[in-house]
């Protein structure tokens, strides 16, 4: 739900041609809001009153999606372990190119902001 806003503004830049999938976890179906959005571009809400603490639901909704052939861009901007759990995901069982990935932790759960910085420092050492 952090994403929220960097996702909205995402959408504004598509193209009105661009199809695909956009998996948006909230804590709650009260969450749930009308986003604009290319018409082609399918929204699917994950309802997690958890995350971070669980972050199942939200990786195994982007594992269930249908992937066309080829290697599509991917934005994602989550918490921290789900980011860990989709960037992995992504680069070994999909196979995507690192240059059309875009994958970023927004949040931690149980850290401050400057133990965030840290952790995402160094698992982006671990993972180049």
């Amino acid at each position: 739900m952090t994403a929220l806003p960097a996702l909205s503004g995402n959408h504004e830049l598509m193209p009105q041609t661009a199809r695909g999938t956009a998996v948006i976890e909230v804590m709650d179906e009260a969450d749930i809001q009308d986003l604009q959005k290319p018409p082609q571009l399918k929204i699917d809400w994950v309802v997690n009153s958890q995350p971070g603490h669980n972050s199942d639901p939200l990786v195994e909704r982007v594992r269930s999606l249908h992937w066309q052939v080829g290697n599509p861009p991917v934005w994602a901007a989550c918490e921290f372990s789900s980011m860990r759990k989709i960037r992995n995901y992504f680069r070994g069982e999909r196979g995507l190119d690192r240059a059309n990935l875009n994958i970023s932790s927004y949040w931690k759960v149980v850290s401050n902001e400057e133990n965030h910085k840290i952790a995402k420092r160094d698992d982006a050492t671990a993972a180049a």
